[in-house]
Parts: C-alpha cells; structure tokens; sequence
C-alpha cells in the first residue's frame, strides 16, 4: 500500500461495519438522487423555450428566459456534481475498508474520472474574478 493510502487509513476510526453502513447510505442517496426529479437527466429535459415567456415581445421576458436557462444550467451542473461526489465518497470509502490498491480498476478509473471533471470545473469557474463572471452585474447567483 502506498504511505498516502496507509496515512489516510490511519486516520480513520471506523470499523468495517461501519464502513459498510456509510456505503449503504452513500449507495442509497446516490439511488435516490437519480430516481428523483433533480436528477441530471430529468433536469435536462426540463427546458422552457424562450418564446413561452413571450420574450419576442418585450425586454423583461427575455431577461426572464436567460436566467432561467442560467438556473436550469446551475441545476443541472450541481445535480451531476453532487451525485458524482456521492459516487466518488463511496469508492472512497471501499478505498478505505480495503486498500485503495485492491478497488476494482474500472472503480478507480471511475474516481480519478470524477476527481478530474471536479477539478476542472473548480478551476473554470475559479480562475476568473466573480463580477468577470457575468456581463449583467445585477443577476448574482
């Protein structure tokens, strides 16, 4: 085992029982997220046009269709973000009861997949100052 997986099992006190029950609950909340109606796919499919807003015919419509298309793109990006953390809890977990090193490799792909995508979105939406952001300074999110 690497010094990095055994420092990081060092400073866990759970037992395997334990261990087990926070998978069950992590699997169960993953399960839960997609079968609801804030899972990505069910957001996705969620799309108002913009026409129905009636946002050809004045202004505030059309502000009123951009940020809604700016919530539902939010929506969907944290529902794929917190059931991708979900996921990657749980190998860790697995990585912890049993050694990183003997996780199944398409398990280990998948965590290094889901840490990657993390990353990268942390360091798009981070890199750029937060009023640079946003050309209408007045819609915060």
């Amino acid at each position: 085992m690497s010094a990095a997986g055994q420092d990081a099992r060092s400073h866990v006190r759970l037992g395997p029982g334990e261990l087990r029950s926070l998978k069950r609950k992590v699997d169960a909340a993953l399960r839960k997220l997609e079968s609801s109606s804030g899972s990505k796919e069910k957001l996705s499919q969620q799309i108002i046009p913009s026409a129905s807003f009636g946002a050809s015919s004045f202004g505030e419509a059309a502000d009123l269709s951009r940020m809604y298309e700016r919530v539902h793109t939010h929506l969907t990006n944290l529902s794929q973000t917190l059931g991708d953390q979900i996921e990657a809890m749980g190998i860790a977990v697995l990585g912890t009861q049993h050694g990183f090193e003997k996780i199944d490799d398409d398990q280990r792909r998948r965590f290094y997949e889901i840490q990657t995508r993390t990353q990268e979105w942390y360091d798009e939406h981070h890199a750029k100052p937060r009023d640079k952001r946003d050309d209408r300074k007045h819609t915060e999110l």
